[in-house]
């Protein structure tokens, strides 16, 4: 594996490309998480297999 292909593992993501209904998101974590602070900002990982996709949920400050 080359030192360049190294640096991109799991470190970028942005828009969501899949269908992810942020708002019910939100809404359920309000209702059955209560360690963390609603709504959240959710971005998708720019690499990674179809099948199994991955998300970067922040919480969204000020």
């Amino acid at each position: 594996m080359s030192s360049n292909s190294s640096k991109r593992v799991g470190g970028e993501y942005g828009a969501i490309r899949a269908n992810l209904d942020v708002h019910k998101l939100n809404t359920y974590i309000k209702a059955h998480v209560p360690v963390v602070s609603a709504p959240v900002q959710v971005q998708q990982f720019k690499f990674g297999q179809v099948c199994l996709l991955s998300y970067f949920a922040g919480v969204v400050s000020g």
